[in-house]
């Protein structure tokens, strides 16, 4: 993958017999703010600081603050989509691997502690050509810690509970890193939870109780010359236990079990002018899901499966008189197990790409790439790409972008055999399936002016061969659906944004407009709400801290044709930080707002009191 250090050296003209600028491409290895506004691609960046202020729990709750992600809470967690298009359009990376584990297509990040995570980066629109498939909407790319010499020792408790409904969750985390000379390594371990949400008679579950436990260790060697070696392991294990109604009157009890286990290693190696990066990594995703009826056994039902995803890569990067020349491959072998899939699901991709980031004047940087993803199912699919910035220092920022992309159908998609009798359904997958592929432009103007800044950004997506599942056929043993390529569909919308960061005071304003279409049907897709406002608050003083964010969602085209409820979401939050302790205390949506439609999970009113301390500083 492309790193943030060669476009933000890219994106300053470069004096190529300067001792300074070559070590400024070493020393900007590391991701920053500040290239976030440097490269042709816009990136939002949340670091390690950003983190701990927000005082969020999950990445889920992380990135619901940024403008124009949206983050909806679902039956198996929570759900990141990206300009319009449905969760599975948007890639999510670990220290560049892919994260396995896809529930529906979509990927939970509520399932990802922050308490490992040192930074985050949401590159919106279409760069397919870098990433390859399911990044048609998007990319969001997760750095976990490594480490430092430097003793560290970290921890947070927070608990929170529904104010008059109980149903209190906890979370807690410890963490401690050090090392010698180059060597150094880290400990995170996580405890969470939550019990569940009753309905209206008290007998089932409007959502889950819920408990889960994390346990990474990494490890790096860093000298001061040489190449750099990083290691990591993580696991992470979670239950969902809930009760159902099924047709008739029963009553089934129901859990789902997850377990997923990631390793990866990472060696990168510098030279006067270039930087090379070869990584590995192997991860397994495990899913049990059980129902059990109540004083019978008719509707019982158990099911297991299990995602076994190998991935490597390498990245060699140069910085030449025309321009920084990033030349790669990205490797992938993918398997399925499960009961319910028709045969077991193997693929194995090899990905070539290339890039060029020039300067045909000071102000104006050009990223052309190229990318071509191999399939041992699906054959050969380019992804071009072209980006441009126009950029000079304290004046207009003038982003455009068009990318090519595509999405392979998971193998739930295509070999899925579903049936749930208590319901009176079953969905099958479809072996013809062919993959997705869209074409996209992205624009965007942002102009800062002291301390305001201005943005208003605009984007096109076309999708081709969309995924979707049919109407169904009914019988006498219900209605049986099935997965299909269907015409094609265009989401295409406006975003709008305002901040001001003034010495202790932060504000932030964001408006996004929405407009879908699937040419089938001549309806707007379903689940994307037109009106989307976002408004955020923060002081942060040297011992106190106050932050307040709303969100309002419009309405959202229902199956049935209807139109879901809007809602409004309000969370506040006020912090103490004398030295290393941190104190806070919020409360989370405030005004209890419900959605009747059931299309999105929220938690009642919470209040929440966190706790946490770090001894040795970021790092």
């Amino acid at each position: 993958m492309i790193l943030i250090s060669v476009s933000a050296w890219a994106a300053e003209p470069p004096d190529t017999s300067s001792e300074e600028a070559d070590a400024a491409f070493v020393v900007r290895s590391a991701p920053s703010k500040r290239a976030g506004d440097q490269v042709a691609s816009r990136i939002l960046v949340l670091d390690e600081q950003d983190l701990a202020d927000m005082g969020a729990q999950n990445l889920g709750e992380a990135l619901d603050t940024l403008p124009g992600v949206r983050v909806q809470q679902g039956y198996r967690g929570a759900e990141l989509s990206l300009r319009g298009l449905d969760p599975q359009h948007t890639l999510v990376l670990v220290d560049g691997q892919r994260l396995s584990g896809r529930t529906s297509g979509a990927v939970d990040l509520s399932r990802i502690s922050i308490q490992d995570v040192v930074q985050v980066e949401v590159i919106k629109g279409p760069q397919s050509a870098l990433y390859g498939s399911d990044a048609m909407g998007g990319v969001v790319k997760i750095t976990t810690r490594a480490g430092s010499p430097r003793p560290r020792a970290r921890g947070q408790l927070a608990v929170a509970s529904s104010l008059g409904q109980g149903a209190p969750t906890l979370d807690a985390d410890l963490g401690a890193s050090g090392g010698k000379d180059s060597l150094s390594g880290s400990i995170d371990l996580g405890l969470h939870g939550g019990q569940a949400l009753m309905d209206a008679d008290g007998v089932h579950t409007a959502q889950d109780q819920w408990r889960q436990g994390d346990l990474s260790l990494s490890g790096a060697w860093r000298p001061d010359n040489g190449p750099q070696l990083r290691i990591r392991s993580a696991y992470t294990a979670r239950m969902l236990e809930g009760v159902d109604s099924a047709n008739g009157g029963a009553s089934l009890d129901r859990t789902v079990g997850t377990e997923t286990q990631v390793n990866q290693m990472s060696l990168s190696w510098a030279g006067a002018r270039s930087l090379t990066t070869a990584r590995a990594g192997y991860s397994f995703y495990l899913d049990q899901y059980l129902s059990d009826q109540r004083k019978a056994a008719d509707l019982d039902l158990y099911e297991r499966s299990r995602e076994d995803l190998w991935e490597g890569g390498v990245l060699h990067e140069h910085a030449t008189g025309l321009g920084v020349v990033s030349l790669g491959a990205d490797v992938l072998v993918q398997s399925l197990q499960a009961d319910r899939l028709d045969g077991r699901g193997q693929r194995s991709r090899l990905s070539p790409f290339a890039q060029l980031e020039f300067r045909p004047t000071d102000s104006v940087l050009l990223v052309p790439a190229l990318r071509t993803d191999l399939d041992s199912q699906f054959g050969r699919n380019l992804s071009p790409k072209l980006s441009a910035l126009w950029y000079a220092p304290g004046a207009l920022q003038l982003r455009a972008s068009y990318g090519q992309g595509f999405r392979e159908p998971s193998f739930s998609e295509q070999l899925l055999r579903f049936s749930n009798p208590s319901a009176g359904y079953q969905v099958e997958g479809n072996p013809q399936l062919g993959p997705e592929s869209s074409q996209g432009v992205d624009l965007e103007l942002r102009r800062p002016v002291g301390p305001f800044a201005l943005s208003a950004a605009g984007w096109w997506t076309r999708l081709h061969d969309m995924i979707a599942v049919d109407e169904g056929v009914t019988d006498t043993n219900g209605t049986t659906y099935r997965y299909v390529n269907v015409d094609q569909a265009r989401t295409r919308g406006v975003e709008l944004g305002f901040s001001v960061n003034d010495g202790p005071w932060a504000l932030e304003l964001d408006y996004v407009y929405t407009q879908s279409l699937d040419f089938a049907s001549g309806k707007p897709l379903v689940g994307r709400a037109p009106h989307v406002g976002n408004g955020s608050l923060m002081w942060s003083g040297t011992v106190f801290q106050a932050r307040t964010q709303i969100s309002c969602v419009g309405a959202r085209p229902m199956s049935d044709g209807a139109a879901g409820v809007p809602y409004a979401l309000w969370d506040a939050q006020v912090g103490w930080t004398p030295g290393p302790v941190d104190l806070r205390v919020g409360v989370e949506n405030l005004l209890n707002t419900q959605d009747s439609t059931d299309l999105v999970a929220l938690r009642p009113r919470e209040l929440v009191f966190t706790v946490g301390g770090d001894w040795g500083g970021k790092g």
